[in-house]
């Protein structure tokens, strides 16, 4: 919940892994799966929205199956763009 970040905090869920069965890399939490943990949002976060993050090296990668979400990193305690690589079995 928003109020367990404090006063006017809030939270939001953060993906934590890709399903990878799904030939076209559907991201868990996007379109199906469990429910992704929610983190609070602070000041030390580098990013808010996945559109926060640029693909890989300014989008020279054309692999379909990587994916740079605004996702929450436990050790830095803090939301951060973070390279998720997602394939077939």
């Amino acid at each position: 919940m928003d109020s367990d970040c404090g006063p006017g905090g809030y939270c939001s869920p953060s993906m934590e892994t890709c399903y990878s069965t799904n030939p076209e890399a559907v991201v868990e939490g996007r379109n199906y799966g469990g429910p992704n943990p929610y983190y609070c949002h602070t000041a030390s976060d580098l990013c808010i929205n996945d559109s926060d993050c640029a693909p890989l090296d300014a989008g020279t990668v054309t692999n379909p199956m990587t994916y740079t979400p605004c996702a929450y990193n436990v050790q830095n305690s803090r939301w951060e763009c973070t390279q998720f690589t997602c394939g077939l079995p």
